[in-house]
């Protein structure tokens, strides 16, 4: 539903770029009134005029203005400002009183439909531009199939529209080859662009922006494609492309960072971003001792005390759970943080409870059932999965992820986490790396704040490693549970039961494991 939601807002702007670029087409008829000094030029008349069948051979093209206008366009050049499609020979732009002459180099070829668009760049003699783009079509034989296709071409990493690029629409035969000549477009500030009367087969819609300014899509432009089919069956409608546009790269994605969140959990940061189409199950993790810094330091020091610890490392280091991206680890956390909250509610309702002695229990928020929720639940509403989709409703890419292990790493001993498998934004492989790192003791327990589960760690015992914690999330609720009346008691420990059965479906660790430390 929210996929859905956010194409249908999309959509509704795309199809307002195609009201507005048949709004132009229709302005072609002489205006209203006399021009005025401030008022936008106005194309007053074409040659070939719209809808004209032509003969094959000659290339010129005329379009008059209501007005006199500048030789100087606002930005580029004359022959920018003018764009012929399909590109079937090199367009030449040049000035005249009455407005500009094109010549398109090569004459216009057999059995085609040409479209003629005038960007609107061309300025008056106040500086007055253009208000809209002007367009129309002519033909050398075929007739005009009534179709549109109607696109936006985004950021594949922000999501952002990207402005200002060129377009092409490239043929696809049967063996997926694509045809030489392109029908070519522009896109506009908001990076919507439009194709009218193609004719109907397979497209593959490439959009980039021209840094060498050749007219092509070169290796060092940021560019993208998209599939498109166009009148298939005799059906003749407006198409929708999305297009992610994206810097060329020629590099995997590094290992740039590791931290430990708490005892069970590391978060681990890229130089580059990750394809969202690969699933992090491709990512491989692992954690061990770094033997050679620990050799170095003994040797330095002749720490007995880090030996005994790496000695007692070894016997428990933890392999890897799961990897998840930041949202979905945050979203347990919160869950569990809720069952927290509500278990200290119930716990005062206990206490009134027991200082009426024998009064009925009264009505508490925190112990009604939803209260309590369960691992994974999903908050903030569609706007905040919105942001995690890109305009096409594929993955936003994230250079974050949070490696979950199954028991509580060794403190205080020199690390060495490794991950391989990762592929970058632009489906590189080979992407990885290794980092060392030591998950730090936090303070004693009178003064340190509970970790991002909730459960503080005790200090370490006489040789350095953790002391196992009292699973809190697991024992609260059942101990609770037995003072309370069986209506109360359900709600409490119902989100438990449903996320133990989801792990052991799963084949991952259920609440007690999750909060071990």
């Amino acid at each position: 539903m929210r996929r859905e939601g956010r194409t249908g807002a999309v959509v509704t702007l795309l199809a307002g770029a195609l009201l507005l670029l048949v709004g132009a087409c229709a302005r072609q008829g002489a205006p209203r009134g006399g021009p005025e000094d401030r008022r936008p030029p106005q194309v007053l008349s074409v040659e070939p005029d719209t809808f004209a069948l032509v003969e094959p051979g000659q290339g010129r093209i005329r379009i008059a203005y209501n007005e006199r206008i500048s030789e100087r366009p606002q930005s580029g050049t004359l022959d920018d400002a003018v764009t012929v499609s399909p590109r079937t020979g090199e367009v030449r732009v040049s000035h005249s009183r009455a407005g500009l002459n094109v010549e398109l180099l090569g004459g216009f070829r057999p059995g085609t439909v040409y479209r003629v668009t005038v960007e609107p760049v061309i300025v008056d003699m106040f500086n007055n531009p253009m208000a809209v783009p002007f367009e129309w079509a002519f033909s050398t034989g075929p007739d005009f199939e009534e179709n549109a296709v109607v696109g936006l071409a985004f950021d594949r990493v922000t999501g952002e529209p990207v402005a200002g690029a060129r377009v092409q629409a490239v043929g696809v035969d049967s063996l997926g080859r694509l045809d030489s000549i392109p029908q070519v477009s522009r896109m506009d500030d908001q990076g919507l662009f439009a194709f009218r009367y193609l004719p109907a087969g397979e497209y593959r819609v490439i959009g980039f922006l021209d840094r060498d300014r050749d007219g092509e899509p070169g290796p060092n432009d940021t560019r993208g494609s998209a599939p498109v089919t166009v009148g298939r069956g005799g059906v003749t409608d407006t198409t929708y492309a999305f297009v992610p546009l994206l810097s060329p790269d020629t590099t995997p994605a590094v290992l740039a960072r590791a931290e430990f969140i708490d005892s069970l959990a590391l978060r681990v940061d890229f130089d580059d971003y990750l394809d969202p189409v690969v699933p992090l199950t491709d990512l491989v993790a692992s954690l061990d001792v770094d033997q050679e810094l620990v050799d170095s330091i003994v040797a330095g020091t002749g720490d007995t005390l880090l030996v005994a610890r790496v000695r007692a490392a070894r016997t428990a280091m933890p392999r890897v759970s799961r990897i998840v991206l930041p949202k979905v680890w945050q979203a347990e956390v919160d869950s569990l943080q809720r069952i927290t909250d509500s278990l200290a509610i119930a716990e005062v309702a206990i206490a009134a409870a027991d200082s009426t002695a024998g009064d009925p229990l009264p009505a508490q928020p925190g112990l009604d059932a939803p209260a309590f929720g369960g691992l994974g639940a999903e908050e903030g509403g569609e706007d905040e999965e919105d942001r995690d989709l890109l305009p096409d409703g594929t993955p936003r890419p994230v250079q974050q992820v949070v490696v979950v292990f199954m028991s509580p790493v060794p403190a205080e001993v020199p690390l060495r986490f490794t991950v391989d498998g990762a592929v970058n934004v632009n489906g590189l492989q080979g992407g990885g790396g290794s980092i060392g790192l030591r998950r730090e003791l936090p303070p004693p327990p009178d003064t340190a704040a509970a970790d991002s589960l909730g459960a503080p760690e005790l200090s370490p015992d006489t040789i350095g490693v953790d002391t196992f914690e009292v699973d809190t999330f697991a024992v609260a609720p059942v101990a609770l549970a037995r003072r309370l009346p069986t209506a109360l008691a359900r709600p409490l420990l119902d989100p438990l039961f449903r996320e133990a059965r989801r792990a052991r479906a799963g084949g991952r660790p259920g609440p007690s494991a999750i909060v071990r430390r």
